[in-house]
């Protein structure tokens, strides 16, 4: 389960987007995310890489299509010269992002619970035991964890950006003690605003793990997780990140 501090969002692991209930949760997501729309930033086919002729970007190199472009009616986003390259690009992973092309091309507002939701199932089972050998060794305190990608990265299905790019997501994962965290706060005052929220959470709990994730975008959220599947198993399995002073994993 996760658990937004302020909203009291309570996700379990079998839990889709529609039983999500009203609770708790303290983010910077909303605050963050501009609600602009996003032009298309490329002229080139997703399926073969041909420029469309009359373009800016015809005059910087790679093969000119003869005629324009057609665009995916429903993203909005990516354009093929030909039937054949739309469906090499559906079949290579567009089929899965094609909703959520269309979602940040029109400035929806992404849930960043679910996709927060999403990172912890693919992690749990490395940050509850990491978590119990370092509270161990140092007493109290949460985990901090950052990633440079940004929330829209995390978000897609497939990680291929709305320009067709591929790119890579990870997290790194540390232990971080209140006077750690108050020396943070010294060269990033930004994060005074989540102290309160942060200290108030229970640091000896054999339920719930206080954890910080910061993203490149700007966003940090404050959350709890459970121990999953049990603190039990969780304890057991800590013996192997003694030594470990950070967590580094792939988020795909």
């Amino acid at each position: 389960m996760l658990y937004e501090l302020e909203e009291k969002k309570e996700i379990s692991n079998n839990t889709s987007t529609q039983d999500v209930e009203d609770g708790g949760g303290w983010s910077t997501a909303g605050k963050k995310r501009s609600k602009k729309k996003k032009k298309i930033v490329s002229s080139s086919c997703r399926g073969c890489g041909k420029v469309e002729s009359g373009t800016r970007s015809s005059s910087s190199g790679g093969e000119i299509a003869k005629k324009k472009f057609s665009i995916c009616s429903k993203c909005g986003v990516s354009a093929y010269c030909s039937r054949d390259c739309q469906v090499l690009d559906w079949k290579r992973g567009h089929k899965k992002n094609c909703t959520q092309y269309a979602a940040i091309r029109t400035g929806k507002r992404i849930d960043h619970r679910l996709v927060l939701e999403k990172l912890i199932r693919k992690s749990h089972m490395y940050l509850n035991p990491f978590y119990i050998a370092k509270r161990k060794g140092k007493g109290p305190g949460f985990l901090y964890l950052n990633s440079k990608n940004t929330l829209e990265q995390l978000y897609l299905t497939v990680p291929v950006d709305m320009d067709g790019n591929p790119f890579v997501r990870s997290a790194i994962c540390r232990f971080v003690t209140k006077n750690d965290f108050r020396s943070m706060v010294k060269q990033n005052f930004e994060l005074a605003v989540i102290q309160k929220k942060l200290f108030d959470c229970n640091m000896n709990s054999k339920e719930t793990v206080p954890i910080v994730i910061m993203l490149r975008c700007g966003v940090y959220v404050v959350l709890e997780i459970t121990y999953f599947p049990s603190f039990v198993v969780c304890e057991r399995m800590s013996g192997h990140h003694d030594k470990d002073e950070k967590l580094q994993f792939s988020l795909d």
